[in-house]
């Protein structure tokens, strides 16, 4: 029996702009109406010794407010964990996962082009069956950023691995294939 998990990935108040303002709705809409085994949220907290400061010149995501979780999804957030990198699927989240039992990983959040996109990448090379969300996810730089991380992620994962929300209800009632 699959074990699914809903991993949301940096929905936090300093990735929230007029290209993401639809995102925690969304995926308050996709918790209250459908049933995952857990559900595991990631937070940026950038530090002042971080690749993206130091290389990137990048000093947002310091501090609250920014890096609060969004006041819609605060409430669903009992399994958080704070991370300085891309990727959500840090050792910890991915020994939590695995303690879990969980081997198949639904994918949503913030950034698709940057966060999303790595985390993908990092679930399916940890073996994870990975699926990405992609009318749940979103680019602060808009459609064009979010399409294209999308294009790489069918690419590279798999076309069946970027789906639509409305498709998880028939997902999640077929028998695994594993």
């Amino acid at each position: 029996m699959t074990t699914s998990a809903l991993l949301v990935v940096d929905v936090q108040n300093g990735f929230i702009n007029s290209n993401t303002t639809h995102i925690p709705i969304a995926i308050r809409n996709l918790i209250e109406s459908h049933h995952f085994d857990k559900m595991v949220f990631t937070r940026f907290v950038n530090n002042a010794r971080s690749p993206f400061a130091m290389q990137l010149g990048w000093h947002r995501m310091y501090q609250k407010p920014e890096i609060e979780l969004v006041d819609t999804l605060k409430g669903y957030a009992k399994h958080v964990f704070d991370k300085d990198t891309y990727s959500a699927i840090t050792e910890s989240v991915a020994s939590f996962l695995r303690d879990q039992k969980a081997d198949s990983i639904f994918i949503v959040g913030l950034e698709t082009d940057a966060c999303v996109l790595k985390s993908a990448f990092d679930s399916f090379d940890r073996g994870f069956e990975t699926k990405v969300l992609s009318d749940l996810c979103a680019s602060t730089l808009g459609a064009e950023y979010h399409e294209c991380a999308l294009k790489i992620l069918r690419r590279n994962i798999g076309s069946s691995s970027v789906i639509i929300s409305d498709e998880l209800l028939s997902l999640q009632k077929q028998p695994s294939h594993r």
